[in-house]
């Protein structure tokens, strides 16, 4: 994807969506007909290409303790809020074709498969920096 790296360092590959540059110049994230997926794309893909583009660095993710186990066979993308400092609790339900969880989140949580519980997740902010 032109050199972009994903936040949170996890190349996702759950969903369809991708950036292009079309031949005039102008690019193009294309995003996933799934709202939850659309959230999570924009996330994970639009916010560096914008950062590559104004040519500002992308800021360390905030961690934060996740309260249950998350973990699956693959990374996963939960919607998250803040219990209190440094620890995070998932909100739902977060189904592929639903809004409740990030309409209840204060940030995506990035679980790998082998979160180990009382381990830091890496977090997407939902909230303007």
């Amino acid at each position: 994807c032109f050199g972009i790296e994903p936040l949170g360092g996890v190349h996702l590959h759950s969903f369809a969506a991708d950036i292009a540059r079309a031949p005039d110049g102008r690019w193009w994230v294309v995003l996933p007909g799934s709202p939850y997926a659309g959230v999570v794309a924009l996330l994970t893909l639009l916010d560096p290409l914008l950062a590559g583009l104004t040519g500002r660095a992308l800021p360390p993710l905030p961690t934060a303790i996740l309260d249950a186990p998350a973990a699956g066979p693959v990374t996963r993308i939960v919607p998250v809020r803040h219990l209190g400092p440094g620890t995070v609790a998932r909100v739902g339900p977060d189904r592929p074709g639903q809004l409740w969880g990030p309409a209840l989140a204060d940030a995506y949580a990035v679980v790998p498969s082998d979160h180990l519980p009382g381990a830091p997740v890496p977090l997407l902010s939902l909230r303007p920096r």
